[in-house]
């Protein structure tokens, strides 16, 4: 039974959201709907020219004999200044104020829909970075990492403050802290697949 071109167009934003910078072939594509090159090309135009709109994302259509499209993330700036503003305004908030200067945030890092567009904005600023994986620290950094990470279609690598022997062998990366302390943390080796990789 041939797919309605709506249920099509929406199941191929589906994974090319799901999956960004990973290209899926036009021609795989249209054998799995059942209809020609053409037609998914087009498809993938109408859904890039949505999101081109929103400002939340570019799609690359590679039309070459073997040709795909991956998803690029865009964080339009005026979205981005909105929705950290937001985020600032919150962070203001009087009952945040902890004593020693601190404030408290566990409860945005730790929610999805903070961290899925801090994430996203994050990674729309690393496109061209030329990154092989994303690395952070334990544990706060992990959630905005892992959607930055997702975004960019990379791996995520955490620096730990133990070294746990179901990590591998690791390196050691010694740093100083606030109060001149020299710390140590550790990086499983096996998060690095080749020399030279770029964080």
């Amino acid at each position: 039974m041939k797919i309605p071109r709506t249920e099509r167009i929406a199941r191929i934003m589906w994974r090319l959201t799901k999956n960004p910078f990973r290209s899926f072939s036009l021609s795989d594509i249209a054998k799995g709907f059942k209809v020609s090159k053409t037609v998914i090309s087009d498809d993938i135009e109408i859904i890039s020219k949505a999101m081109e709109d929103e400002g939340r994302c570019n799609i690359v259509i590679d039309r070459g004999r073997g040709g795909g499209a991956y998803l690029v993330p865009v964080f339009d700036e005026s979205d981005r200044r909105n929705f950290l503003e937001c985020l600032a305004n919150e962070l203001s908030k009087e009952e945040r104020f902890l004593p020693g200067g601190l404030i408290y945030y566990s409860d945005i890092i730790f929610n999805p829909y903070y961290t899925q567009w801090l994430g996203w904005a994050l990674a729309s600023m690393f496109v061209d970075s030329g990154a092989d994986v994303v690395m952070t620290t334990e544990v706060k950094g992990i959630p905005i990492a892992l959607y930055v990470a997702q975004g960019l279609g990379l791996p995520l690598a955490v620096c730990r403050f133990r070294n746990r022997p179901s990590d591998g062998p690791a390196v050691a990366l010694h740093y100083p802290s606030g109060t001149g302390e020299v710390r140590t943390m550790y990086m499983g080796t096996r998060n690095l697949k080749k020399r030279g990789q770029r964080f």
